[in-house]
């Protein structure tokens, strides 16, 4: 009797690439990797029967492939360096400055050229096999924020069915994930120390359109938020920046402690 392999979901890896735009539908290797407590994948091919009538005691005469797309549903802690990452695929525009890290990421709702944030290869990988998810365009993005936890977030994103790839070699940053404490909310630009949990804010694309047979990216639709406000997002965004920060310095001091002279 044949027996099946299984391979831990603690083995799981993400892998994320940006694409060339405008995207074409073929897969970029992983350049980059997030730790996520949740990668759940889930291709929708749909299929086209004709049930025409054409004389004869069959009820379907045919069958064609139809618009396919693959959802992919994550979450997981936050983490400074690599958060960046979904709120730059949700909102679209992102200005970098600085010589050398900390770098800051300064993010807002794309509103020039096509309005399209860019297009990103998923990698799901594990020991037993890996899979790409090309064209992806992340449609939710959920940061939830209680001060006895972590900072967390969960996202959406959809894009072209799974297809088969070489496993890559994944590395991971030694920045730890953001504890919730360490951040402040404020409210109307007005401190709210009170504040002890924050569900949302979600920002969703309201009509993000499918992946046809032909290779070609998803287009997103428009922007639109629930639950807080827009400047409760941006104050959590900057202090969670300031804690990346801070943690970055932390790390660097660390790895080079200062030698006392005499």
């Amino acid at each position: 009797m044949s027996t099946g392999s299984t391979a831990s979901t603690y083995q799981t890896v993400l892998g994320i690439a940006k694409e060339p735009q405008p995207a074409t539908g073929a897969p970029v290797a992983a350049t980059a990797f997030i730790p996520v407590k949740k990668l759940e994948p889930d291709n929708k091919p749909v299929k086209l029967y004709d049930e025409s009538w054409k004389g004869s005691m069959v009820e379907i005469t045919g069958v064609q492939a139809g618009v396919q797309s693959a959802e992919l549903s994550l979450g997981g802690n936050v983490y400074a360096d690599t958060v960046g990452w979904f709120l730059a695929g949700m909102l679209g525009d992102v200005a970098t400055t600085g010589a050398s890290a900390p770098f800051t990421h300064t993010m807002a709702l794309l509103n020039s050229g096509n309005g399209q944030p860019t297009s990103y290869t998923l990698t799901d990988t594990d020991p037993l096999s890996t899979r790409q998810y090309a064209s992806c365009r992340f449609s939710e993005l959920t940061l939830k924020w209680d001060a006895a936890e972590l900072l967390t977030w969960e996202g959406k994103a959809i894009g072209w069915t799974g297809a088969t790839a070489s496993a890559p070699t994944s590395s991971f940053s030694t920045i730890p994930p953001v504890p919730a404490w360490a951040l402040t909310a404020t409210i109307g630009g007005v401190a709210a120390p009170n504040v002890k949990s924050v569900e949302d804010p979600c920002i969703g694309d309201c009509s993000v359109g499918g992946v046809t047979t032909t290779p070609t990216g998803g287009v997103g639709g428009v922007l639109a938020m629930t639950g807080a406000s827009i400047a409760m997002l941006i104050a959590l965004v900057l202090a969670l920046l300031a804690a990346g920060a801070y943690l970055v310095r932390e790390s660097y001091r660390r790895k080079h402690p200062v030698v006392p002279t005499e």
